[in-house]
């Protein structure tokens, strides 16, 4: 297969000059489509489909991520022939939110989230498909493909959570979690650190480099504040780490190829516990490539330009 050439992606002020034309894109091109596996829940996939196609690519979103922010990624893609499909479990993203209070980012159990993204799998008949995920995707990515029965030909992670950036010591983070997240009332209650969505002044961000995208990405919100969602619950944080715990101790193989891109300044999820959690897998058949992306704070898709396209580039031309 071809690679892609670095071209591909835009620079953030192409971005800028794009912006109408990407949004007629959006509106005219990416297909929002809405499953339901029974049980009421809507969850739900945007799906960007050339006439022509020659890869098909799966994509988990980060934690809370909404559709639009995909725009961009899906205008570039779709110019280059590859279908792209962004799969959004219970709870995340367009999805069905799971409590009254839709600034919640709340888990009731987290083989809901794989299960949905598996059905979703199946429902669009993806075949030969690549898997891209980004922050708590690259933890979804991880389960699913150890428990899925259609695996995809290889997977790119970046940024994954595989545990969070905090300062407190792991297991009292995890004896925190698993009592308070398991309580009655306070398990659908945020954590102290936690909150509404608010926009933080991009001066103040430890999320992106590049004030460009920082700031389009923040403005769609507050032109569509039904789709904003504030911080974790504690239930949340205690069906995360309980799948982080489980991934650690499998003995299993990874059974695809898989490249990760961790951020050198990532401050919301740990780097140091991504690279441990490869590291058990060094010996593998498919040995996974861990590389990492000097200068990068966590948000990869929304970085400047020879971050996010750096990455980009690298983990398109892994999947092709």
């Amino acid at each position: 297969m071809q690679q892609l050439p670095a071209s591909t992606w835009l620079s953030a002020t192409d971005f800028a000059s794009k912006y109408e034309e990407i949004e007629c894109f959006w509106n005219e091109k990416v297909k929002i489509l809405t499953f339901d596996r029974g049980d009421g829940v809507k969850i739900r996939a945007a799906i960007a489909e050339p006439h022509y196609f020659h890869t098909t690519i799966a994509v988990i979103p980060g934690r809370g991520e909404t559709a639009h922010k995909y725009a961009e990624f899906l205008y570039c893609t779709y110019k280059t022939g590859i279908k792209v499909a962004v799969l959004f479990a219970r709870g995340q993203g367009i999805a069905d939110r799971l409590l009254k209070d839709h600034q919640k980012c709340h888990i009731i159990d987290f083989s809901d989230e794989t299960k949905d993204l598996d059905y979703m799998i199946n429902k669009l008949n993806l075949n030969n498909f690549g898997l891209l995920a980004f922050s708590l995707g690259g933890l979804l990515a991880l389960d699913l493909i150890f428990s899925t029965k259609k695996l995809p030909l290889k997977v790119a992670l970046i940024t994954p959570f595989l545990w969070p950036h905090t300062k407190l010591a792991p297991w009292l983070l995890k004896s925190l979690a698993g009592i308070l997240g398991s309580l009655p009332f306070i398990k659908d209650s945020f954590t102290p650190y936690g909150k509404e969505y608010k926009q933080v002044p991009f001066k103040d961000n430890y999320h992106s480099h590049c004030q460009i995208r920082y700031n389009a990405y923040h403005n769609y919100y507050k032109k569509h504040p039904e789709l904003t969602i504030g911080s974790p619950t504690w239930g949340f944080v205690h069906q995360a780490l309980k799948k982080q715990q489980s991934l650690f101790r499998m003995t299993s193989e990874l059974p695809v190829r898989v490249l990760i891109q961790t951020a050198q300044f990532d401050k919301v999820v740990s780097t140091k516990a991504t690279e441990r959690f490869f590291s058990l897998h060094s010996s593998d058949h498919k040995q996974p490539i861990v590389l990492s992306l000097p200068s990068a704070y966590h948000d990869v898709l929304n970085e400047s330009d020879e971050i996010r396209n750096t990455a980009l580039n690298r983990a398109l031309n892994f999947l092709l």
